[in-house]
């Protein structure tokens, strides 16, 4: 029998939505903001508070540019996070 265990999971990464973005920027490395709500197939409204979130826990990194209505948000995990690392596994 293996001496394989699964580390415990943060309760904050229980969400769906919070997961999806989580393995979708540990794979991109990063994302814009429209991208992730495209590929979550969630409402702008709905990753903007899950993106606020991950930043206040300090799992990803947020970075805005531009003025105003036009301002894009860019996402990455913080490099010194590993969230996915099957390495500790």
């Amino acid at each position: 029998m293996s001496d394989f265990k699964f580390q415990v999971i943060n309760p904050l990464l229980h969400s769906e939505l919070r997961l999806k973005i989580m393995v979708a920027l540990d794979s991109l490395k990063s994302a814009d903001f429209m991208y992730l709500c495209q590929i979550t197939d969630s409402t702008r409204g709905n990753v903007s508070t899950q993106i606020t979130t991950l930043k206040e826990a300090g799992y990803i990194e947020v970075s805005k540019s531009g003025i105003g209505r036009f301002s894009r948000v860019h996402s990455r995990t913080d490099p010194n996070v590993h969230f996915l690392d099957c390495d500790e596994w």
